[in-house]
């Protein structure tokens, strides 16, 4: 997957306040997570990230409103989100 931006990598056994340091001092406005262990992680933290814009899971389809899914859209809609996603300036992929 390609965003324009940077990556900026989170272990998954990474706590919650680990990954809070890594999204906030990488100014993510983006973040993509694997599944939803992952995607709570990032919940539990998401109200101290001044910049996130959006969150995207990657595998499974997201239960919270709001947190989008590349896989669990047809290729037409696939493809109009990620062109979304490369629009915005910057993003850091967690």
């Amino acid at each position: 997957m390609y965003f324009r931006g940077f990556g900026t990598g989170i272990y998954t056994t990474n706590s919650p306040e680990a990954c809070h340091y890594c999204a906030v001092k990488s100014y993510a406005d983006i973040i993509v997570v694997e599944d939803k262990k992952q995607l709570d992680k990032i919940l539990s933290i998401k109200d101290r990230l001044p910049v996130l814009k959006a969150i995207v899971q990657y595998h499974g389809k997201p239960e919270v409103e709001g947190v989008l899914s590349v896989r669990n859209r047809c290729n037409a809609e696939r493809s109009e989100f990620l062109f979304t996603l490369l629009c915005w300036p910057c993003a850091a992929l967690l």
